[in-house]
């Protein structure tokens, strides 16, 4: 399966399934935390290929086709009231599942994208999906977000390590092709303590949108939606009660 269902909310009435898409190197149960702040939402994490339920997998080493593998998942659920919430690499997933939806006649309610440029701005962290064991191990410690005793474990680095590259590849080489702007409305977010951003950077997805378009910034850094996911979970819960 490439969706793990996080919440409880299939035991009341939910109002709306939530599609999470992870950061590079994440998976489907990054979203745990957040999905225990959301009220009435079911909170539905996407496991990239290659780890967790899907380990063994092959690697995705295009977006497009990791993005069409989850449209056709979704549109086998049919979810009749739903929305995408991509974080960094995430974010660009989110998108262009998003416009594989809408061909297909499966709108959803809202797009967020958290913590990631705009298609046409250039990252302001160097790539270091190529680089040598040693320098790759110590630029993740720099980066955060992996725990230090996986990064400082050989055995462990045999397995998260080929994850790791995987994913930052594709992050990096970030090749999206089509960027026709999509129908839903979309909310952007911005971390204010991330240090691979600036607002600005953020801002121009506007134009990737025909719908309604927000821009919110939140306390944390680049793993908020790990480390103090409660605010976004507000804001989300908020957002999708003004469907009903």
């Amino acid at each position: 399966m490439i969706s793990v269902e996080l919440s409880n909310s299939k035991s009341c009435k939910s109002l709306a399934d939530i599609y999470c898409f992870p950061f590079a190197g994440g998976n489907a149960r990054n979203f745990s935390a957040f999905s225990s702040h959301a009220d009435r939402l079911n909170i539905i994490g996407i496991e990239y290929p290659g780890r967790g339920a899907r380990y063994g997998e092959p690697f995705a080493v295009c977006m497009d086709e990791l993005a069409n593998s989850i449209t056709s998942e979704i549109s086998q659920q049919n979810p009749s009231s739903f929305a995408l919430l991509g974080h960094s690499m995430g974010a660009d997933l989110a998108f262009k599942t998003a416009q594989k939806l809408e061909k297909i006649g499966l709108n959803p309610r809202c797009v967020f994208l958290s913590a990631r440029q705009a298609p046409e701005i250039a990252a302001r962290r160097k790539p270091i999906h190529h680089l040598p064991s040693s320098e790759f191990r110590s630029e993740m410690h720099a980066l955060g977000g992996t725990n230090l005793d996986v990064l400082e474990s050989i055995d462990l680095m045999e397995v998260f390590e080929p994850i790791l590259r995987a994913d930052f590849r594709l992050a990096e080489k970030r090749i999206l092709h089509d960027v026709t702007p999509i129908r839903a409305p979309m909310v952007t977010i911005f971390p204010k303590w991330d240090p691979f951003l600036r607002d600005e950077d953020i801002f121009p997805w506007r134009k990737y949108t025909s719908g309604e378009y927000q821009h919110l910034m939140l306390d944390g850094d680049h793993f908020y939606v790990v480390k103090k996911p409660e605010d976004l979970a507000s804001f989300v819960n908020e957002y999708m009660r003004a469907f009903f």
